[in-house]
């Protein structure tokens, strides 16, 4: 064989091997492997979360002794994917004839939730500096529960793809279909839009209609709001009207348990409604975002005990 017909050859082979190089690597550029590095993101506005509340270790005592003075140091970490603004930390149902506190109330103006540059969310301890008193005479111990009370603003946000169809019989619209009931487990806080029920009324006309989407948004975090502000809601890039039912007074405003009816809202359940209306002028299906921002209040309670012994 002549040296210039095998390096042809040798060119040949190489060309195969390249090529086939080049399939291998395109077909394994996504990442799909089982050790391939993630390139998604961690999407913290998901499920129900809540504020972390832990006293630190020996903080207090477990066993305190007459005329000693002790600290309450109470951790707080905000593992929701919102910011937690105007928060206060208190110790509430402390027995002053046992204990007295220098302050059993303090504050902080920001407390950062979770995020892609703060994983684990922002964490800080409130301290509360106390003095134990006598027992009374004869007595081997004095037990005080308290509670450790938590409050603060917040806010979260739902968003989610929705169908959008006036022609709801129609067999030759191949595109999406109208759910007419979702679900949700939460958008990262205590507050969540926990299921969504969508109702349309077409015009009668071949096109367009009314579609009307019933927003529950439920209390799961254990604690107590007073009250939720709807600050935003969407449909694509249109903005549409809504209320919460039986707040007649101001529409953009509920209030779960204020204590009096003459504030607009009163509702002692968990759950309150959500009432949100848009046009549709489309003659065929599609599918948009429904998108809805608040802003809520929210306080937290934890028993803990103080053990006053001789």
């Amino acid at each position: 064989m002549s040296m210039k017909k095998m390096l042809k050859k040798i060119k040949v082979k190489y060309s195969v091997l390249l090529v086939i190089f080049l399939f291998l690597v395109s077909c394994g550029g996504g990442g799909g492997g089982p050790n391939a590095p993630s390139t998604v993101s961690y999407n913290f506005k998901q499920g129900m979360v809540i504020p972390q509340m832990k006293l630190l270790e020996n903080n207090p005592p477990r066993e305190i002794y007459p005329r000693s003075t002790f600290n309450i140091v109470v951790g707080v970490e905000n593992i929701q994917a919102y910011d937690m603004k105007n928060v206060v930390s208190q110790v509430v149902g402390i027995d002053d004839m046992f204990f007295q506190f220098y302050q059993t109330k303090n504050q902080l103006p920001l407390l950062e939730g979770r995020s892609i540059l703060n994983p684990k969310g922002e964490k800080h301890f409130f301290e509360f500096s106390g003095q134990s008193l006598d027992l009374f005479q004869n007595a081997e111990k004095q037990n005080n529960p308290y509670f450790i009370k938590l409050s603060y603003d917040s806010t979260f946000e739902f968003s989610d793809s929705i169908c959008i169809n006036s022609n709801l019989y129609d067999t030759y619209d191949s595109g999406c279909k109208v759910e007419l009931k979702k679900s949700y487990s939460g958008q990262g806080a205590p507050m969540v839009v926990s299921q969504i029920e969508e109702i349309i009324s077409p015009f009668g006309d071949g096109g367009g209609g009314n579609v009307e989407f019933r927003i529950r948004i439920s209390n799961n975090g254990g604690g107590k709001s007073d009250s939720i502000v709807l600050t935003g809601a969407n449909l694509g890039n249109k903005e549409i009207l809504c209320e919460f039912q039986g707040a007649p007074l101001d529409k953009k405003v509920a209030y779960f348990d204020s204590g009096t009816k003459s504030s607009g809202f009163f509702n002692s359940k968990k759950d309150i409604l959500l009432i949100c209306k848009s046009t549709i002028t489309e003659r065929h299906s599609y599918m948009t975002t429904l998108s809805l921002s608040f802003e809520y209040d929210y306080v937290i309670k934890k028993r803990e005990t103080l053990n006053l012994v001789k």
